[in-house]
């Protein structure tokens, strides 16, 4: 087990609210900004449709921005993570989001990130959640989070397992739904014969 301090680089998103553009200001620059919503409650890839229009007052660092292999980390109650997929690249990530970079010599991106979503993350993350109007947790505790180590093969196997799980369940998912609306239309069609 080793602390994630150990082995990723993490840093809290930019401060949107310093770079907000005003009526005022002549130069603008039009960005894309990750919403919190974007995080799903299973799996690790990012819901779509959560993009934002921000309207900056002046250039934001590249850093702030979205690379392939990030693991985004909300910070708000209910904590969960997303791997960026390079679709995914080059949207402005706000405070409210940690942006983890990982030794992948050390640690796969996409293993990281089931575990930050694992019932054993989740229960650490638990402890940590402070305030009451808006939950949330600190970079400096997540930063604290102890993760297993495991030999590469193995993480890969994990991360394989896990993905054809999450298919598996999002066809299911699917499928209930379109259940649901079978039942309905079912149910208005006995409703209306006579």
């Amino acid at each position: 087990m080793k602390q994630l301090k150990n082995i990723a680089n993490i840093k809290i998103g930019a401060t949107l609210a310093r770079s907000k553009a005003t009526l005022a200001d002549n130069t603008t620059y039009e960005y894309k900004n990750i919403s919190i919503n974007a995080f799903p409650l299973n799996g690790i890839t990012m819901i779509e449709g959560y993009e934002n229009k921000y309207i900056a007052k002046e250039k934001i660092q590249d850093s702030y921005f979205t690379k392939q292999g990030d693991i985004l980390v909300r910070l708000r109650e209910p904590v969960r993570s997303i791997y960026i997929t390079d679709k995914e690249s080059d949207i402005l990530i706000s405070s409210l989001i940690a942006i983890v970079r990982v030794n992948t010599n050390i640690i796969l991106d996409e293993f990281l990130a089931y575990y930050i979503n694992s019932n054993t993350a989740q229960e650490f993350f638990q402890t940590k959640i402070r305030g009451t109007t808006i939950p949330m947790i600190k970079v400096f505790d997540l930063k604290e989070l102890e993760i297993p180590i495991l030999p590469i093969e193995k993480q890969t196997k994990i991360v394989k397992y896990l993905k054809e799980s999450h298919k598996e369940l999002a066809l299911l998912n699917e499928l209930t739904q379109l259940k649901v609306k079978l039942y309905n239309q079912i149910f208005n069609s006995l409703i209306k014969e006579k």
